[in-house]
C-alpha cells in the first residue's frame, strides 16, 4: 500500500467521517431524556452505525485510502465481510466482559466498533496476517496511510474501554446504562484518533519535505 496521502485529503476525509457520526449522535440529548433511555439511545446508535458504515465503505473503497491494486468491488466486499466478522468478534468480547447476551444494545455497540475499527483496514489492507499484526499488535505504522488507519482504530478501542469504567459507579446517571458510556467513549476516542492522525500526517509530510 502506497504512502502518498496529502494532508488536505486526510483533513477532508476526517471531516466526512466525523460528520457521519455527528449526524446520528446529534439525537443523543433527546434519547437521554426519553422514558426508555436504553432503547432510544440504541435506536440512535443503530442509525449512526448505518450512516457511518456506508460512509466508511465508500471512502475506503473509492477514496484516496483505497488499495489501487484491487478492483472496487473486491474492496467493497472485503469491507462488508470485515464488518460482519468484526461485529461477531466485538459481540463475543462484550459478552465475555459482562454485557447482556441477547440485547439490542450489545448488537448496536458491536456494530459501531466494527464500523470504526474493522472496515477501514479491511478495505485498505491485504487480508494477510503481516500488515494487520504490524498495525494492531506491534503498533508500528509507517507512512501517512498506515497512521490514518492505525490511530483512529486504536482510539476507538481505548475510548470504549475508558467509557466502561463509568458503568459500575453509583452515580445513578441515565448515561451510565449499557451501552451508552462505551459507545460515547468509542466515538470520542475515534474522533481524537482521527485528529491525531491528521497531526501525525502533517508532521510526517513536513519531515519528508525537509529530508527528501
Amino acid at each position: 500500500m502506497g504512502d502518498a496521502l496529502s494532508l488536505q485529503h486526510m483533513f477532508i476525509q476526517t471531516i466526512i467521517l466525523l460528520a457521519s457520526l455527528g449526524f446520528g449522535f446529534s439525537l443523543v440529548p433527546q434519547a437521554l431524556t426519553a422514558l426508555d433511555v436504553s432503547f432510544d439511545f440504541t435506536v440512535v446508535l443503530l442509525l449512526t452505525v448505518v450512516i457511518h458504515t456506508l460512509t466508511s465503505l465508500l471512502i475506503f473503497s473509492f477514496g484516496t485510502m483505497r488499495n489501487v491494486q484491487q478492483h472496487w468491488i473486491l474492496r467493497l466486499a472485503k469491507g462488508f465481510i470485515g464488518s460482519l466478522l468484526g461485529l461477531v468478534v466485538f459481540y463475543v468480547v462484550a459478552v465475555l466482559y459482562g454485557a447482556p447476551l441477547l440485547h439490542l444494545g450489545t448488537l448496536a455497540w458491536s456494530a459501531l466498533l466494527s464500523s470504526l475499527v474493522v472496515i477501514p483496514p479491511s478495505c485498505a489492507l491485504p487480508w494477510e496476517a503481516g500488515p494487520w499484526r504490524k498495525l494492531f499488535a506491534q503498533f508500528a505504522p509507517e507512512g501517512e496511510k498506515e497512521l490514518s488507519l492505525c490511530l483512529p482504530s486504536h482510539g476507538a478501542m481505548v475510548g470504549a474501554w475508558v467509557g466502561a469504567w463509568t458503568i459500575p459507579l453509583d452515580w445513578d446517571r441515565p448515561w451510565q446504562i449499557w451501552p451508552i458510556p462505551c459507545a460515547l467513549g468509542a466515538v470520542g476516542g475515534y474522533g481524537i484518533g482521527l485528529l491525531a492522525a491528521c497531526l501525525a500526517c502533517g508532521m510526517y509530510n513536513s519531515k519528508k519535505e525537509k529530508n527528501p
